[in-house]
């Protein structure tokens, strides 16, 4: 998601001319409530050394906010935010801007710690992030608040829209989500129409394993490198807080303000309950992918988890997603139960949306196909364009009901992928007889499944009718021999479309120089890939001959080849003649550092013919280039 390099003032792409004055030591006092945001470095500070100025606090570390404020309120004639403000630098591009909703129960060394993880996990700086904190407004905030209006035009919802996101820091007990106040922050970054705004939620006290504060991040974090590492990241997060988010309600929450929840919440008294249940589903939301990984369930039995308790976080999550306008779902199932497994696969199965554009399951039992080829089939409106499969062991018989969606009138799939699946030479002669008539499909990956020659030679059959519609096709590791290999190079003259063709992690090691050619001679494939195949010099040799005059292919993989200094010559003639290529992958091979100078001066030569840039040898970061 875009991250704001500024508090939203409508109009501005910088920091408003308010807080640059306030920045620069002009006119202090003059900047609104709503717009003080103080950087991380100079808060965490100032806290510190307040904290240490009230003489009559003990026991630092349990300090709340509430005990602090009581503690400083006859010393501060102004709020803590502004004093900050007017000794800061300004803000510079690129700086994030967060509201902090917390409960006043919460120790304030607490806050400290979670801001300073959260920024971390947003992969900020300290001077780089800027945090808007009611607690740093107190002497202030009480009577501003009762200045009449919509809640909505209260300070601490003009903020939250001014903000990148919110970060809720929830204490210890849960009390965040008794309190009417916390619940109405919440709710006005959920309420928000923009749908940039970010919400995090973190807590100092972890369920498990370091100390460390932990959070669960809208999306991904800065460090968190796929969905699986911010799996990793967040399964800490303690399960009782998720329960008590799943179970908010605004009805029973407290406010030491003489309102009620619905007032806070800015709608009628009888839309409370609702307003507030917003505020559980976004929470439900969060904790979906806890719910589903019940590797770390120490504290949520299997009934749970498994959604057969009334109110569980995993039958409350699929209802949600069930009923949402969700696009894109990806989902892994980790888990030793085959139980539970099967429970997650048929609930998720039956709640997927029906306005699914991209589907990717990986690692769950095959009872989540159901629901799967419904979509494919063109279950709600056709709108699915992307389905994976990974890791799912599907029947021959689930495989022929695949193929039979991928051919109804309203499916509009295009990518498939069913890598990992264990499929056999049976599941791929069902595949490629229920595609026959099928000419939506552009993509079609089947990466690592032992279909062996005889899956192959089905495949082979199916594009050599001259229908498919491939523009990629990978099978890489699945077993093939060069028998398979020849049949196939020869089929795919028959998919015209086709720009990606990957055959490689195969034992080739039998074809013949005669063979190649079949190999370069589709007048449209762009990429090939032959790496890990054992292909022996004489093949190679001739391969490279016929990469000197071919003048379509842009990239070409030849990783682990067992290829040495016998190949030099021809490496260096095809890179001399060869006038498209932009990428050469040699990673693996036996190039010792002679032939790969040679390797790279013949790339330098004649890099002016292509548009690929120059790649020095050892980069790891490249995507074009000569890779040695």
């Amino acid at each position: 998601r875009p991250k704001s390099v500024c508090p939203r003032f409508p109009g501005s792409a910088q920091p408003p001319a308010m807080i640059r004055i306030m920045n620069s030591g002009e006119g202090k006092g003059a900047v609104p409530m709503d717009e003080r945001f103080v950087p991380l470095d100079a808060l965490d500070a100032a806290l510190s050394a307040a904290l240490d100025a009230a003489p009559t606090l003990a026991h630092k570390q349990e300090v709340t906010f509430y005990a602090l404020r009581e503690a400083l309120r006859p010393t501060r004639a102004r709020s803590l935010a502004e004093e900050l403000l007017a000794a800061c630098p300004a803000p510079t591009p690129g700086t994030q801007y967060w509201y902090v909703a917390h409960p006043w129960v919460l120790p304030v060394v607490e806050l400290q710690k979670v801001l300073r993880k959260h920024a971390e996990d947003r992969g900020c700086q300290p001077h780089e992030v800027r945090y808007w904190v009611y607690a740093a407004n107190f002497d202030s905030g009480a009577a501003a608040e009762q200045e009449g209006g919509p809640p909505a035009e209260w300070v601490f919802a003009r903020a939250t829209r001014r903000a990148t996101g919110t970060v809720a820091v929830i204490d210890r007990e849960g009390a965040f989500f008794r309190r009417a106040w916390c619940l109405a922050e919440v709710h006005a970054a959920v309420a928000l129409p923009d749908a940039a705004h970010l919400l995090d939620v973190y807590t100092a006290k972890p369920r498990s394993g370091p100390t460390e504060p932990v959070g669960l991040v809208d999306g991904l974090a800065a460090r968190d490198w796929s969905a699986a590492g911010k799996a990793e990241r967040e399964h800490r997060f303690p399960a009782n807080l998720v329960l008590a988010g799943l179970a908010t309600r605004a009805a029973h929450a407290d406010a030491t303000a003489p309102v009620s929840a619905g007032t806070l919440l800015g709608v009628p008294e009888a839309a409370a309950a609702e307003a507030a249940r917003s505020v559980a589903s976004t929470f439900a939301r969060l904790g979906l992918s806890m719910a589903l990984e019940a590797t770390n369930a120490t504290k949520m039995p299997f009934p749970i988890l498994a959604g057969r308790v009334p109110g569980s976080p995993l039958r409350t999550s699929f209802a949600l997603l069930r009923e949402s306008q969700v696009r894109r779902v990806e989902a892994e199932c980790i888990t030793d139960k085959p139980q539970l497994a099967k429970s997650v696969a048929r609930r998720l199965g039956a709640a997927l949306p029906r306005g699914l554009e991209v589907l990717s399951l990986t690692n769950m039992d095959a009872a989540v196909a159901h629901g799967a080829l419904a979509l494919a089939a063109g279950g709600g409106g056709g709108n699915l364009r992307t389905l994976k499969l990974s890791k799912v062991w599907l029947s021959v018989a689930q495989v022929k009901h695949l193929a039979a969606a991928l051919v109804a009138p309203s499916t509009r799939v295009a990518s498939l992928d069913l890598s990992f699946c264990k499929l056999t030479g049976k599941h791929a002669q069902a595949l490629a007889s229920g595609l026959l008539n099928n000419t939506s499909l552009t993509i079609l990956k089947l990466l690592n499944n032992p279909l062996r020659d005889e899956g192959i030679a089905a495949l082979s059959d199916w594009l050599s009718q001259g229908r498919a519609q491939l523009t990629v096709l990978d099978v890489r590791y699945t077993g093939m021999t060069a028998a398979g290999a020849r049949t196939l190079a020869d089929a795919v003259q028959h998919a015209p479309a086709l720009r990606t063709f990957i055959v490689g992690g195969n034992s080739l090691s039998a074809l013949e120089p005669s063979d190649m050619k079949a190999f370069l001679a589709h007048p449209n494939v762009l990429s090939l890939d032959l790496g890990h195949c054992e292909i022996k010099p004489e093949a190679l040799q001739e391969l490279l001959q016929l990469v000197r005059t071919n003048k379509v292919l842009t990239t070409l993989d030849l990783r682990q080849n067992a290829i040495d200094a016998s190949m030099q010559t021809h490496l260096v003639a095809a890179l001399s003649s060869n006038a498209t290529l932009e990428t050469l992958e040699l990673r693996g091979n036996m190039i010792d550092e002679a032939m790969r100078e040679q390797l790279n001066a013949a790339w330098r030569r004649t890099a002016h013919r292509r548009s690929g840039p120059v790649v020095e040898p050892g980069s790891a970061h490249a995507v074009t280039g000569l890779l040695v």
